[in-house]
């Protein structure tokens, strides 16, 4: 295994997310809610790097046949707390233990930008998805103030993280954001969730970040094409859903 997706592993193995408010995390979210219109009901769906289960949780809860995949045993651990009986997987998205042509639809949320080898992974989603197939993805973008504050406060915490004095620092700046965020009702999210997204944001291992240019060369090598596109003017990534021809 390459040794930066083992740091990655690692790195969520100890930063894992919380398996999510629905109310809090998906009321909002309208290619959720698009995806749910274009598949039937019997629809075999995988989410890949499920992590907090936001993407799984909302088709769980419709009552979709959802197998939910991550290489972080402590995210699947706390998602298996919220549902017994829900199907899990243990694995990286470079070679995922499943038959091609097999699911109706995959989701990627916030995955591939955190894989060192990303086009590998794009096609393993696409060898597991029937044809026919819908993938939805979410990706960081390369043209958005993230993209500099990454680079720059993240270079900058990952540098002093394993001091005793940069992590007391960045500890405060967590419990800053987590106080901040209850007084003005933000979210209702705990310091151990404020923890864990702080350190995704700024201190992952790896986070890799596309131009739609990069996105169009990766799918039309692939066979496929966008359904839908949906680009958020704030901070973070762009949803896409992609058709396998």
């Amino acid at each position: 295994m390459d040794n930066d997706l083992k740091k990655v592993m690692g790195f969520y193995n100890k930063h894992p997310f919380r398996v999510v408010k629905m109310k809090e995390q998906t009321g909002k979210c309208r290619e959720l809610h698009y995806f749910e219109k274009i598949l039937p009901k019997e629809a075999l769906i995988a989410d890949i790097g499920c992590g907090s289960c936001h993407s799984a949780k909302y088709f769980i809860e419709k009552r979709y046949n959802v197998i939910c995949i991550d290489f972080s045993f402590s995210a699947l651990k706390l998602l298996s707390e919220e549902f017994s009986d829900s199907f899990t997987i243990c694995s990286d998205n470079n070679n995922l233990p499943i038959r091609s042509n097999s699911f109706d639809a995959l989701i990627s949320h916030g995955v591939i930008h955190h894989n060192p080898q990303p086009v590998k992974c794009f096609r393993e989603l696409i060898r597991s998805l029937k044809p026919k197939g819908y993938l939805k993805i979410n990706i960081y973008r390369k043209d958005n103030i993230y993209y500099y504050l990454y680079k720059v406060i993240g270079g900058g915490l990952g540098k002093i993280e394993k001091t005793k004095i940069g992590l007391t620092y960045i500890n405060l700046c967590i419990l800053g954001i987590d106080l901040f965020s209850k007084l003005f009702k933000r979210t209702k999210r705990g310091k151990y969730e404020t923890k864990n997204l702080f350190y995704d944001f700024f201190l992952s291992p790896v986070a890799i970040f596309f131009t739609r240019r990069d996105l169009l060369d990766i799918i039309e090598k692939e066979n496929c094409h966008i359904e839908f596109e949906f680009s958020q003017k704030s901070f973070f990534g762009k949803f896409s859903i992609f058709n396998r021809l």
